[in-house]
């Protein structure tokens, strides 16, 4: 099966001329985080008092917005796929962490600065670390399901070679051969 070529990765395409280009155009991958990152913030509020959290609504809007989505998980996932990727293309271009419009982020660099940025805010408002981790947790796999069907739709991240019937062929596979839609398996679990 070929990967469905009416899906495209630009949700909106807005035609105005500017630095970005012809178009302003808006992703689905962005539309995913910023949904996510709402949704887990309507959990946490709904969530504060069977983890004993006394935080006022801005404070817990900066906690999932500022520190978890824009410093921890955007920054830190750039940053990680600069240092575990694209590491070569840094030293060439001092500027190129900016470059996101260049794509590039990665998991583990989102993990490790959303955990970092958890750290700050619970020393910050006097909090223990687990308290804080404990109380966001369970609310993650709200956004991860929006990322991996955002990976999806990018058509990147796909899963080993297969031989199944709902294996497709993705467009960005340099091999173009049928694989697992290892990102939809991902999103339903």
């Amino acid at each position: 099966m070929n990967y469905p070529d009416f899906i495209d990765p630009i949700a909106i395409s807005i035609p105005i001329s500017g630095f970005w280009g012809d178009s302003l155009n808006i992703y689905w991958y962005g539309i995913a985080y910023v949904l996510g990152a709402y949704l887990i913030y309507l959990h946490v509020l709904s969530t504060r008092h069977k983890f004993n959290i006394n935080l006022s609504n801005d404070l817990t809007s900066d906690l999932i917005f500022t520190y978890g989505l824009f410093l921890g998980a955007v920054v830190g996932g750039r940053i990680g796929n600069v240092i575990f990727y694209d590491l070569h293309l840094q030293l060439d271009d001092p500027f190129y962490v900016f470059k996101i419009w260049q794509g590039g982020m990665s998991f583990h660099g989102g993990l490790i600065g959303v955990m970092l940025m958890m750290y700050l805010f619970s020393k910050k408002y006097g909090f223990k670390f687990f308290q804080i981790t404990d109380w966001v947790a369970p609310s993650i796999p709200i956004a991860l399901f929006f990322g991996r069907i955002a990976n999806f739709i990018n058509a990147e991240l796909y899963g080993r070679a297969t031989n199944v019937s709902w294996g497709m062929i993705f467009p960005s596979d340099p091999e173009g051969i049928v694989r697992h839609p290892s990102q939809l398996y991902e999103a339903s679990t």
